[in-house]
């Protein structure tokens, strides 16, 4: 099952960097004026508050923290460090260890940091101009418009299938946890 659901995620996430990268050649062009002056540090504390809560969902959240000792010992990494004997030979394992440790989570970091805006991107270009807002029972459905407007109805089951697998994925990684 991982194997599968992490080849799913993958592909979403390759699939939404892509469209964001097409969308201007499409009806949702990217506004780059309007990027640009987002970049503007301006946010009211309502805009603060709804920022980091949005991040929150997105990405690594306070259980991923908590868990993610434990994952990586499950998952063997460092196995080959050995039994601390406090040896040099053993710190000098165990600092590889840690340097892959912090490969994976600077290349967790850039991964999330991309395809979050790549979603947000394709939110504010497509959603917003719509009106459209995704909430409730129609979060979903609303969602796939940021595919299906931009590229057709075809991309719909597309979205279905990537938008069940992350939601699984994130399930079956929590409960793990």
């Amino acid at each position: 099952i991982e194997i599968v659901t992490t080849a799913l995620v993958v592909g979403v996430t390759l699939i939404t960097v892509g469209s964001a990268c097409l969308l201007p050649f499409t009806n949702y062009p990217i506004p780059w004026p309007q990027v640009v002056s987002g970049l503007n540090i301006q946010l009211p504390a309502a805009g603060i508050a709804a920022a980091f809560s949005v991040f929150g969902i997105t990405g690594v959240g306070a259980s991923e923290l908590f868990y993610y000792p434990y994952w990586c010992l499950e998952k063997g990494y460092a196995r080959y460090a050995g039994r601390c004997d406090e040896s040099e030979a053993w710190a000098k394992r165990a600092r590889g260890w840690i340097r892959v440790m912090h490969l994976d989570a600077w290349v967790s970091m850039i991964v999330f940091t991309i395809s979050t805006l790549a979603f947000y991107f394709m939110g504010a270009c497509v959603l917003k101009p719509q009106g459209l807002v995704p909430a409730n029972k129609d979060m979903i459905a609303t969602l796939s418009h940021m595919f299906v407007d931009t590229f057709g109805h075809w991309t719909e089951i597309v979205f279905l299938i990537g938008a069940g697998a992350v939601l699984f994925k994130t399930l079956y990684l929590s409960s793990a946890g």
